[in-house]
């Protein structure tokens, strides 16, 4: 399933704003159900995780990561995962490990918000 991106910082700040923060060791997971519909990614990898180099090492991983996905991401809800300073020295396949748990979270999560507003 292709996920559209999320571009602009006020998506991003909605997604803050409105949505459920879940914490991993090297990531935070934000789900938000979007203003229009679909669903959309945002990776955010800040200064703090480390250069250019390591920053972008970090979002390639995780693309990568979101890419191969073979279950299915949240359908109708925005993502945005962070990623702390912690995930610029942990294994790809950690980080894959971690995402996919946040993920199955968010799911049950919104699962149980869609059935509590029906």
């Amino acid at each position: 399933m292709k996920l559209s991106r999320l571009r602009t910082r006020s998506d991003f700040l909605y997604a803050k704003a409105h949505g459920k923060k879940l914490r991993g060791r090297h990531l935070m997971l934000q789900v938000a159900r979007p203003a229009s519909g679909g669903s959309r990614l945002g990776i955010t990898v800040s200064r703090k995780v480390g250069n250019a180099v390591v920053r972008n090492r970090v979002r390639r991983r995780l693309k990568e990561i979101v890419r191969l996905a073979s279950e299915p991401w949240l359908p109708e809800w925005d993502l945005v995962v962070i990623a702390f300073p912690e995930a610029a020295t942990t294994t790809y396949r950690s980080l894959r490990e971690e995402l996919t748990c946040l993920i199955q979270r968010a799911h049950g999560w919104a699962c149980s918000r869609a059935s509590s507003s029906s």
